[in-house]
């Protein structure tokens, strides 16, 4: 699994905004909602990549079988 760590560092006297921390988290809830989802929905036999002859081109998309949106968030 890929992670983005997130440090936040706060000087002593400056303000910081809450809702920052909630948008990340609410991003990593669709994040994870997104990729089960894919999952779910992913053919078992499906290639994970398109063919590797040039000459024939397929219209045919091919789900990633993992949706990264790299959001975790760590507070310290």
């Amino acid at each position: 699994m890929q992670v983005c760590h997130v440090i936040i560092h706060i000087q002593e006297g400056s303000r910081f905004d809450t809702q920052l921390l909630k948008k990340f988290r609410v991003s990593q809830t669709a994040k994870h909602a997104l990729a089960s989802f894919v999952r779910s929905q992913a053919t078992p036999g499906l290639p994970s990549r398109p063919p590797s002859s040039s000459s024939s081109r397929s219209t045919t998309r091919y789900l990633p079988r993992r949706v990264y949106f790299p959001v975790e968030v760590e507070t310290y």
